[in-house]
């Protein structure tokens, strides 16, 4: 009977087990649409709830009393709400929210194009849509725009909040505001050395945009750390940007 079952479409399956007396009618039946009792002898194909194969939706509110786990990524319109902990990257959070970053089983390379990265982003320019280039390092100034910093003076990087271009419109792609993100070679100036670089801190350059591996030293510089390099390869660096809200003016 089982081989039987597996092989009819669904149509003959629902009117094998109404044939059986498991139920009575089925309403709402259509493509993709999961069943649920609506009564203890009848069907009715859920709108809200449906399964095509490879994707499960549902239009309305998921609650749960367990733990759930999910292999994959998890799209919601709506909110997402957790009165346990919630583990990204590990199934024992041990906080209400425990994200792992994990570069060690998976190069950063590897998961990675240059200019990518993720964490904090903001989408936001409304004196006029910047592109923005991936990897670079932009302010954001007084007018709504993002501009390209530079550590010659305090006005262009010292005092303004900081972010990595992600390699397009300022409205639609954004800026990284913290997080992870690979940094092409171009980017970068006076790099240590391949291997030499893991833990190290990064300035705002005096060149326009730049990530520096050196502070910059001339009179009316600005030294403000961005953030720190994690590891390379093939002259991109991985960096965990988070540029410090205090800075330094060269006497």
């Amino acid at each position: 009977m089982a081989k039987k079952v597996a092989n009819m479409s669904f149509g003959e399956f629902i009117e094998w087990i109404k044939l059986k007396g498991v139920v009575s009618s089925v309403a709402n039946g259509s493509d993709n649409r999961i069943a649920t009792f609506s009564s203890a002898d009848a069907l009715n194909g859920e709108a809200n709830l449906t399964f095509n194969g490879t994707q499960l939706a549902v239009a309305g509110q998921v609650s749960g009393s367990g733990k759930a786990n999910f292999v994959g990524g998890i799209e919601t319109a709506g909110d997402l709400y957790a009165t346990g902990s919630v583990g990204i990257g590990t199934t024992s959070p041990k906080t209400s929210l425990d994200v792992i970053h994990d570069y060690n089983t998976t190069t950063f390379e590897n998961q990675l194009s240059d200019g990518e990265g993720g964490g904090r982003t903001l989408r936001y320019s409304p004196g006029a849509d910047d592109t923005l280039t991936a990897g670079q390092i932009y302010f954001l100034h007084t007018d709504g725009t993002w501009d390209s910093t530079d550590g010659d003076a305090a006005a262009t990087g010292g005092s303004q909040l900081l972010g990595v271009g992600l390699g397009g419109s300022a409205r639609t792609v954004g800026v990284l505001l913290q997080g992870f993100i690979r940094i092409p070679s171009t980017e970068i100036l006076n790099t240590p050395g391949s291997g030499a670089v893991d833990g190290l801190p990064l300035y705002v350059s005096t060149t326009a945009g730049h990530f520096d591996f050196t502070a910059p030293s001339a009179t009316g510089d600005i030294v403000r750390i961005v953030g720190y390099c994690i590891d390379d390869d093939g002259g991109d660096i991985l960096v965990w940007f988070n540029p410090d809200s205090t800075w330094d003016v060269v006497a």
